[in-house]
């Protein structure tokens, strides 16, 4: 008994304390556990994403190499009029590297999405003791995509306005 008369469970903290260690142990079981649903999670979500995202690097380097070298000469130009000729055409080329993005963003953002909200849903479900599968993984996606957007949009909007 604590002195004030109550019981010594109000001395302990109300939140249980767990190690990074604990932690890490705990994802690496799940993982271990659930093992095929990851990697389904893997080859149909997160590798497309990684071999959209490793398409649209290698498909946009030339443009962007192109828009600097453009910009560097710009700098470099003896007269006013060549000087704006090539700001211009390298202009033309940033728009059209935009465009490049732009159409990479829908398919890359979708994967991007529905890794996340997959993976979340079968690890909440598997710490809660229940067993995930590519169906319970699906359903997840299909009813929490709306708040997961959401959720990003507002980040994304955030992260810009303080750029």
């Amino acid at each position: 008994m604590s002195e004030q008369g109550g019981d010594e469970s109000s001395d302990k903290p109300c939140f249980p304390t767990t190690t990074l260690a604990a932690v890490l142990l705990d994802s690496f079981n799940i993982f271990l556990k659930n093992l095929p649903l990851y990697l389904y999670i893997f080859f149909f979500t997160t590798l497309p994403l990684s071999f959209l995202l490793f398409s649209l690097s290698l498909s946009s380097r030339p443009v962007t190499t192109l828009v600097r070298h453009l910009e560097a000469l710009a700098l470099l130009a003896p007269t006013r009029f060549e000087s704006r000729h090539l700001w211009k055409e390298s202009r033309r080329e940033a728009v059209s590297l935009l465009r490049l993005r732009a159409l990479y963003l829908l398919p890359s953002y979708a994967l991007s999405i529905t890794a996340a909200t997959s993976a979340v849903a079968s690890a909440a479900a598997a710490l809660s003791g229940k067993r995930p599968t590519l169906a319970t993984a699906a359903a997840a996606v299909r009813l929490t995509w709306k708040r997961t957007l959401a959720t990003s949009i507002c980040v994304y909007g955030i992260m810009m306005g303080y750029c």
